[in-house]
């Protein structure tokens, strides 16, 4: 398979794009205001191989937990936000 040229940025200590090989992209059923299950899920997410992880951010509460979870994990961490630009 030929790759489409890119130039390489990074999210975390991944980098996506340019000579980098593919990195495996997941999603968190876990909504982070449950700050300890969010946890325990993107730790076992990422001892599967899940390089960089996706959490939906509904609301205030979620975007708050989502801060506990990056600091509790080593993969990079993105908030998948909808609607609310301030939630950002």
């Amino acid at each position: 398979m030929k790759r489409r040229k890119s130039l390489p940025v990074r999210a975390g200590n991944v980098t996506i794009g340019g000579d980098a090989p593919v990195s495996v992209q997941t999603m968190s059923t876990v909504n982070p205001a449950h700050i300890a299950e969010a946890i325990v899920d993107a730790r076992r997410l990422a001892s599967y191989g899940a390089e960089i992880l996706r959490f939906a951010v509904p609301d205030m509460a979620a975007a708050k937990g989502l801060a506990a979870v990056v600091k509790a994990v080593d993969i990079p961490i993105v908030a998948d936000i909808h609607f609310d630009y301030r939630l950002a």
